[in-house]
């Protein structure tokens, strides 16, 4: 049975910190992306699907709605999963649905409107900051903000 090692919101996805240092000290084989966007997008899947293999990581990308049921016909098979979300509206969508992340870590978020810094690139509204607080209530869930390994993590 497959399991998700790790949970981080990037919106670069796929680059140098991710694939040497965050997915190889997580654990995991597989680097599984799960967003809509990029799902409904063959020539960004492709890139991303590339830039892991040459780092060691089998790179799946999924929607929400496509990783929900791998979930749930077999726990992602024998995959140790780095689950990757480009938005944190679609890491709570996940939250929300079920998906069972053994922690969510918040990584580069630029700053959009209504969105503030919570510490150095990691910019999140009032409404997302609050439903992260509530899910971690909720599913007893660690989310915290790091923007590379070495540094201070910053609970929400």
């Amino acid at each position: 049975m497959g399991k998700i090692t790790f949970a981080r919101v990037d919106s670069r996805l796929i680059h140098g910190q991710i694939v040497t240092k965050w997915a190889k000290s997580s654990g995991a084989n597989t680097i599984y992306i799960i967003d809509d966007a990029v799902r409904s997008d063959d020539f960004s899947m492709d890139i991303y699907m590339a830039s892991g293999k040459r780092y060691g990581f089998q790179v799946k990308v999924y929607s929400i709605a496509e990783a929900l049921a791998a979930w749930e016909a077999n726990q992602f098979g024998a995959d140790k999963v780095f689950a990757l979300f480009k938005t944190v509206a679609t890491a709570i969508k996940c939250l929300e649905l079920g998906l069972p992340l053994p922690c969510l870590n918040l990584g580069g978020t630029p700053k959009r409107q209504a969105a503030e810094f919570f510490i150095k690139n990691v910019a999140l509204t009032e409404t997302e900051l609050e439903q992260l607080r509530q899910l971690s209530a909720e599913k007893d869930i660690k989310i915290y903000a790091q923007t590379v390994p070495e540094a201070a993590k910053k609970s929400i």
